[in-house]
């Protein structure tokens, strides 16, 4: 479901009490937002795999930015270089080789800024980051296809959103409102995390096991 139906349904539930003031969206959607952004904090652990965009990354003399918002850099390969996989090192610890970090040639490491690499040996090249997207900010003509959860269980932003009103402007710590809305935002919260342990490949789970 797109946001604006996913508004419509928080506004259509008793417990939230519709006052029909012009600021009931704006309200909701500030509620929404935080009940989202930390949803999909807890889905990208379960599974950030499934989560993975890739971007092209122009690397001038050991550095760039990034084109699109990046929660988490999962992957960084050179695509000159036959998709040579960069790992990740901090920039302190390079330095404690190369202070300068004077050296040149094929990257074989980086290191993350605010909004973009550092790339070490220096030089200039095209990357391809693998990452997981950071949240749109969720407003009335949001479409579906731009909320990074399944839209099979958009409910769980409306009951987390719900749960949020219940104890931030109404119950607080205790009540049967803040009881109801967090055991229902809890079962769909965890037939979502399942659905993603269960779609993580049968290596990756081998893997886990063993750990």
């Amino acid at each position: 479901m797109d946001a604006a139906t996913i508004i419509a349904n928080i506004k259509s539930q008793a417990l939230v009490g519709n006052t029909g003031s012009e600021d009931d969206e704006a309200r909701i959607l500030r509620y929404a937002n935080k009940a989202y952004t930390e949803l999909l904090a807890e889905c990208y652990a379960a599974n950030h795999g499934f989560f993975r965009r890739f971007q092209s990354m122009t690397i001038t003399d050991g550095a760039g930015l990034f084109s699109y918002g990046v929660h988490e850099v999962l992957s960084v390969s050179d695509d000159n270089n036959n998709g040579a996989r960069l790992y990740n090192r901090s920039v302190d610890d390079i330095q404690e080789e190369d202070y300068g970090l004077t050296a040149t040639g094929n990257p074989q490491y980086y290191d993350r800024i605010l909004n973009g690499l550092i790339t070490y040996p220096r030089n200039s090249t095209t990357l391809t980051v693998g990452y997981t997207p950071v949240p749109v900010t969720l407003t009335a003509e949001t479409l579906e296809a731009d909320i990074h959860i399944p839209p099979a269980y958009h409910e769980a932003i409306e009951w987390a959103t719900l749960w949020t009103i219940a104890y931030d402007e109404r119950d607080k710590l205790s009540g049967a409102e803040l009881q109801f809305t967090k055991a229902r935002y809890e079962e769909i919260k965890g037939k979502l995390i399942t659905y993603l342990h269960n779609q993580r490949p049968d290596s990756d789970m081998r893997t886990r096991a063993v750990l």
